[in-house]
């Protein structure tokens, strides 16, 4: 298992996800685990809410060329102690981070009147989360062309939307929509959830798919690279909703596939948890051969009631096994009792790493300035301390963090309570969070830092119309510091003596369409009382100033300054001056370049296709990428001379195959090389100097077929079958006259032998769990040696 990551700091800048609960009855076990991910994007994971980021990595899905990155891992979110919608399938506070979805958000008892009078109707707002890209958009009929539209609502993310349907005339129920990435990636969420809700109290079917799962990602070429399988069980209840079960089963890729195995219980069906819980998750080879698994093991606690239904469900740990089936490591969790005589479950107390170290979480309750409630509502929990220790066995913390929130030199609370937008609701109650301005951190005798954050106060509201009583407000810039930014920060030893500092500025601009337009819960009023809005924001550009001091011995000063393109959100200008030297940064990306329009219909907007390097004003370099004849990847780079501004090709991309593997490049010389690709097409397998790939391709149909069988079945014999393929591919008469360097993999875990053109070949081994083992020469002398050791764990 990866070490587990406690990150300090996670910034997000925009509205991800949103969930709302009424008359309308969407799938109630999908809501229960949507809805610990949905307080990841209500309240974002930084130092300026108090919320620590507690992240399991697990495993990365294999994807094929590294096309694209699918981390699988479960994280801990303390808002989620005390989730009013129920338990997720992994346990109080627990959220599994492997499927992508999309779900429309549903009203209360207006659902009704959207199904008898479908054309008066406004419009649907939708989610997606896709691989940590995650945002919201909207679907409107045009009012000239009676057709319907995807307006993106999270701008900053660049993704162009598609929607197939079978609408009617006033009434659209997509059946698929395709999210296309800045790199040209099309995202497909298939529609598996079509639900029922209460009108009045009588059960009808809506006809509307509520919710969407991903179910291939497909490559820029239109190659499909990752499919995804679900469980799905519906359920009949007499005289209620039909009640449909979705878990992700399977991603499957040409170099692997990952599986996931839950447990249902239908005696959970009406209580505080998921029926379905996740029990294990595999990693498997294109053989279907396990390489390695997690066993994640929860139960249901006693606490904190004495009703079962009321009971939830706990992660105790997840243990890593090799492949044949025997544990390499494992992760414990307690919990503390925090209620009166230990009837209340509590929250995440400690972590045993698989090292045997201890990590140690106190919370204490949020505080914030402008609380004139006698009884104030409880707005969870921040974190207090993180305690580290060596074993299980210490009594002393090897290093401990505290964590202040109160005003710098003051007693009182630097928090703030805000409110999101008005459509972001959970049981009828606007969503709020605490964000503080200041936050110090100190660790037990080293020292401390101090950090302070861009809060909505920084650029407060003002009345725009209306009286003191019934008033309008517009605050601006609120979707991006409502997060908290990071303004400053001040590193202090433990004398009180300033070490470094770095502050940052950054400069905002707003969307001024009316699609753009956001409202905002209002902090004091009674219905009707007030308005206050917005309008959704962005960075264009990043500032930052940064200093380490030396007593006696001067300063090192840094600064630093990023534009983005507005087109894409990319950096398009970067700047770094260290001491008075100055280095710059130019990129363009295809959009409005001449000789791209084709990318930008490809929506491959993300990329840049022309840099330039200065350092104290002169040209240090020049290139640019060249996608010639209408081609989807890159064909050749163009570099400029600096003495004379001539330019000339330094490298040619000759030719592909139909996955976007690099079959021939040309360098500068005109020497051209040869790639030949095994395993499906997922793998270099020979790289031959000097021959073309039409040359090479010919007499490398042995070793390809080897590989492929060699991933077909997994077995000793069938990669010695291609070893010896690739010794006879080297000795062919006719490659004596090139440079030849032949490769063996393992699809899950890596290269496995290397033979360069000296003949010398290297053997990789590894161990059960996929870690590598030995290196050793071909008489079977071992080169270097890697031992992995770690403490056992009591069943």
């Amino acid at each position: 298992m990866k070490k587990i990551q406690t990150h300090s700091f996670i910034l997000l800048l925009f509205l991800l996800l949103g969930i709302q609960r009424g008359f309308a009855q969407n799938n109630e076990t999908t809501r229960r685990s949507i809805s610990s991910l949905s307080s990841y994007i209500d309240v974002p994971i930084n130092e300026a809410t108090g919320i620590p980021d507690i992240n399991i990595p697990l495993l990365d899905v294999p994807m094929p060329n590294g096309s694209v990155n699918y981390p699988i891992s479960l994280r801990y979110n303390v808002r989620n102690y005390d989730n009013v919608y129920g338990i997720s399938d992994v346990g109080q506070g627990w959220s599994l981070f492997a499927a992508s979805l999309m779900y429309r958000e549903t009203g209360d008892i207006d659902e009704c009147f959207k199904i008898n009078y479908p054309s008066d109707w406004r419009q649907d707002i939708y989610y997606y989360n896709i691989l940590g890209l995650s945002g919201k958009f909207s679907v409107k009929k045009n009012v000239n062309t009676h057709l319907f539209e995807v307006v993106n609502l999270s701008p900053t993310n660049r993704v162009k939307i598609g929607i197939t349907d079978n609408s009617t005339a006033a009434l659209i129920r997509p059946k698929e929509f395709t999210v296309t990435t800045d790199q040209g990636y099309k995202y497909y969420f298939h529609k598996i959830d079509n639900y029922q809700f209460e009108c009045f109290d009588y059960p009808l079917k809506s006809g509307v798919f509520s919710t969407y799962y991903l179910s291939k990602i497909v490559n820029p070429l239109d190659s499909e690279i990752a499919t995804m399988e679900y469980q799905i069980q519906e359920k009949n209840i007499p005289g209620e909703i039909i009640k449909r079960h979705c878990k992700i089963k399977s991603i499957k890729t040409s170099k692997g596939e990952v599986s996931f195995d839950f447990t249902y219980d239908s005696n959970l069906e009406n209580t505080v948890n998921d029926p379905y819980w996740l029990t294990k998750i595999t990693l498997k080879n294109p053989a279907g051969k396990v390489e390695y698994s997690y066993i994640i093991n929860t139960s249901i606690s006693d606490f904190p009631s004495s009703d079962p239904k009321k009971r939830k469900r706990i992660l105790n740990y997840i243990r890593k096994n090799d492949q044949d089936d025997l544990k390499i490591e494992q992760t414990v969790f307690s919990y503390e009792n925090s209620g009166v005589l230990g009837k209340e479950q509590g929250i995440l107390e400690k972590i045993t790493t698989p090292g045997g170290g201890i990590v140690e979480y106190k919370y204490e309750e949020h505080s914030y300035s402008n609380n004139t409630n006698p009884s104030p509502e409880k707005m969870g929990k921040r974190i207090k301390h993180i305690k580290y220790y060596k074993n299980s066995i210490d009594t002393s913390a090897e290093r401990t963090l505290n964590y202040d929130y109160n005003v710098f030199e003051g007693s009182t609370s630097s928090g703030y309570k805000y409110y999101g937008e008005r459509n972001e609701y959970n049981d009828g109650k606007p969503v709020s969070y605490i964000i503080y301005k200041n936050v110090k951190i100190g660790e037990t005798g080293k020292g401390y830092i101090k950090k302070t954050f861009i809060t909505p106060n920084d650029y407060p509201k003002y009345k725009t119309e209306g009286t003191d009583v019934f008033a309008i407000y517009f605050w601006p810039y609120y979707n991006i510091t409502r997060w908290g930014l990071p303004s400053k920060e001040e590193v202090y030893d433990e004398q009180s003596t300033l070490l470094s500092f770095k502050e940052t500025k950054y400069e905002f601009y707003q969307y001024e369409h009316s699609d753009y337009d956001v409202k905002i819960t209002p902090e004091y009023s009674w219905p009707g009382s007030q308005m206050v809005s917005s309008k959704l924001s962005y960075i264009k550009a990043i500032q930052q100033k940064e200093s380490e001091l030396y007593p006696n011995q001067g300063s090192i000063d840094k600064e630093s300054k990023i534009e983005l393109n507005t087109l894409n959100f990319k950096p398009s200008y970067i700047k770094s001056v260290t001491n008075g030297n100055i280095k710059e940064k130019f990129m363009r990306y295809p959009t409005n370049v001449p000789g791209y329009s084709h990318l930008e219909t490809a929506h491959i907007i993300g990329v840049p296709v022309v840099s330039e390097e200065k350092e104290n004003g002169k040209l240090l370099s020049r290139s640019k990428v060249l996608f010639a004849h209408g081609s989807l990847l890159p064909t050749s780079i163009l570099s400029t001379n600096i003495a004379d501004e001539s330019s000339k090709e330094s490298l040619k991309m000759d030719q592909y195959d139909d996955q976007g593997n690099l079959l021939q490049f040309t360098n500068t010389a005109g020497i051209p090389t040869a790639l030949i690709y095994g395993y499906n097409q997922s793998s270099v397998l020979a790289k031959i100097e000097g021959a073309t790939y039409i040359q090479a391709r010919n007499l490398a149909q042995e070793i390809i077929s080897a590989s492929d069988e060699d991933q077909k079945l997994g077995t000793q014999a069938s990669q010695q079958a291609l070893l010896q393929a690739l010794d006879t591919f080297r000795k062919k008469p006719y490659l004596s006259g090139y440079q030849i360097t032949t490769y063996t993999h393992d699809p899950l875990i890596g290269i496995t032998s290397t033979t360069p053109p000296s003949g010398v070949t290297q053997y990789y081994i590894y161990d059960k769990a996929g870690r590598l083992q030995l290196i050793r020469d071909k008489n079977g002398s071992i080169v270097q040696e890697y031992q992995y050791r770690y403490k056992n764990y009591k069943d």
